[in-house]
C-alpha cells in the first residue's frame, strides 16, 4: 500500500512497508470440529462449505467422524471439502490447535482438549462459572 505525505506544499506518494502479521501462519494451524455431545444437539460447528473456505485459506481442518450426520452432512462431504476425518474426539483434540464447537464443552471435554488449545464456542459465562474456571 502507498501513502500520500506532504512535502514542501506538494503531496508525494510513498510506499509503506507491509506490516509483519502477528500470530501463527494458517499453514501451521489445524482446526478441529468435533461431534457435539449435548443431548438433542443437531448442529455442527462447521459445514462442508465453511470447511472448504478454511482449507482454501490454507488451514488444515480435522472433523470427527459423523460430526455432521445429524445436520445431514456426511464424512464424504467434509472429505470433498478438504478435511481429514478422524475417528474420535480424543484424536481430534490431540491433533488440533483450535477447536470449534457449537455448545459449551463439558468439564470432561475441557480435560480431553488439554492445555494450549484455542476454543471457539458458546460459553454462557454467567451460567458456567465452573466451566470458565476450568478453561482459565
Amino acid at each position: 500500500p502507498s501513502a500520500r505525505v506532504p512535502a514542501g506544499g506538494r503531496w508525494l506518494a510513498t510506499e509503506a512497508a507491509a506490516p509483519t502479521p502477528a500470530g501463527v501462519p494458517y499453514a501451521e494451524m489445524t482446526v478441529g470440529i468435533p461431534a457435539e455431545t449435548a443431548p438433542m444437539e443437531r448442529r455442527v460447528a462447521g459445514t462442508p462449505e465453511s470447511v472448504g473456505k478454511m482449507v482454501a485459506a490454507g488451514l488444515k481442518v480435522h472433523v470427527q467422524s459423523d460430526a455432521g450426520t445429524l445436520s445431514h452432512f456426511s464424512d464424504a462431504d467434509y472429505t470433498a471439502a478438504g478435511a481429514t476425518i478422524l475417528p474420535d474426539a480424543a484424536s481430534l483434540y490431540s491433533s488440533s490447535d483450535l477447536i470449534m464447537k457449537v455448545r459449551p464443552p463439558t468439564l470432561a471435554e475441557v480435560d480431553a482438549i488439554g492445555p494450549n488449545k484455542k476454543l471457539v464456542s458458546f460459553l454462557h459465562p454467567a451460567q458456567n462459572k465452573e466451566l470458565l474456571d476450568a478453561l482459565a
